[in-house]
């Protein structure tokens, strides 16, 4: 029994002893030539294009609802109400269709990643300005 104390005792000591031993750093903030341009431009991008994607996603929605429901409208010549946009359906109304939700998802994707290049060429704009 006293064996296996002692056997404990050293397996702790081995794996937490770089711990209890460790100097402690403090963390440095980034500098400013630490990254490259352009990788500091492709993250902010990124965090913009994610960023307007909820919005961009119910943006594209509702236009698809409200072009559906235009076009339905049009073919029957008069309003279809079965094609409502989805806060004016009724609860028997059609769903999208998987590829209509796929095009909703690549629209709004796309709609995002526009919001995201026109942000660069606007801070390129800006930053060639004020050289």
């Amino acid at each position: 029994m006293n064996a296996v104390r002692r056997l404990l005792a050293v397996l702790l000591l081995v794996a937490l002893g770089g711990v209890l031993f460790a100097d402690t750093a403090v963390p440095q903030p980034y500098s400013p030539d630490e990254f490259p341009r352009w990788a500091l431009n492709l993250r902010r991008g990124e965090i913009i294009a994610f960023g307007v994607f909820p919005i961009s996603l119910l943006a594209t929605t509702l236009l698809y609802d409200v072009g559906r429901f235009g076009f339905r409208s049009l073919q029957a010549g008069r309003f279809d109400a079965d094609y409502a946009p989805w806060f004016f359906a009724s609860p028997g109304a059609p769903g999208l269709t998987d590829g209509e939700r796929v095009g909703i998802l690549i629209g709004a994707a796309g709609l995002s990643i526009t919001v995201a290049v026109v942000d660069y060429l606007l801070g390129r704009r800006e930053s060639r300005e004020n050289r």
